[in-house]
């Protein structure tokens, strides 16, 4: 199994380009947003077909719950998983019952589509780019079959890597204040954390 992971790895970094093959080759392999490289995505469902494992902020539930107008809990105990790990609890996508991402759909010609297209969450956003930590350094997933297609293409504007930096900051610091401060239960605080956001937003909409 191994070996045929490393034979997909090989054929996939053949595919890209000379000059962004060059990159990878740096000893630090990070790119800052707005880094242009070959690619294009292809449909291919290898990121939100293969056991979705996204960990998404308040916020982004909150946008996701809007765009299906009803309140952010039914959209976390519809669509969502949480999984609490020591005393921390992380909000992830959910998936149907052959492990595609929840929200994923097929035209009637096959082609993959995101149902929530417009309230993706951010990570979804930025991918084939992913966060190296709560810094702007972004490393790219190999597995993206999309990398070193198509033209030059920004893979993460600057605008929604801060977005997402600044909202999976904020997140986490409502969530530790609930359990280490005020000792709440993890999924209470969860809950908490969810009421207290939704309502500034509802109250921000008037």
């Amino acid at each position: 199994m191994n070996k045929e992971k490393n034979l997909e790895l090989e054929e996939t970094i053949k595919s890209i380009s000379y000059s962004f093959r060059t990159r990878l080759s740096m000893d630090k392999a990070y790119y800052k947003p707005g880094t242009r490289i070959k690619f294009r995505c292809i449909r291919c469902d290898v990121c939100c077909g293969t056991g979705p494992n996204v960990t998404i902020t308040i916020y982004d539930l909150i946008r996701i719950s809007k765009k299906l107008g009803v309140h952010p809990r039914a959209v976390l105990e519809q669509f969502m998983n949480v999984v609490i790990a020591d005393v921390i609890p992380y909000i992830t996508l959910g998936s149907d019952q052959w492990g595609r991402c929840v929200f994923l759909g097929f035209n009637q010609n096959g082609e993959t589509y995101c149902r929530i297209y417009d309230a993706r969450p951010y990570k979804c956003r930025v991918y084939p780019a992913q966060l190296g930590g709560l810094s702007e350094e972004l490393k790219l997933d190999l597995k993206c079959p999309g990398l070193g297609k198509g033209e030059d293409t920004e893979i993460a504007s600057s605008k929604d890597v801060q977005i997402l930096l600044d909202e999976t900051k904020r997140h986490y610091e409502k969530i530790l204040e609930l359990v280490l401060t005020k000792k709440l239960e993890p999924l209470r605080a969860l809950y908490e954390a969810i009421d207290n956001e939704y309502r500034m937003h509802k109250q921000q909409q008037k």
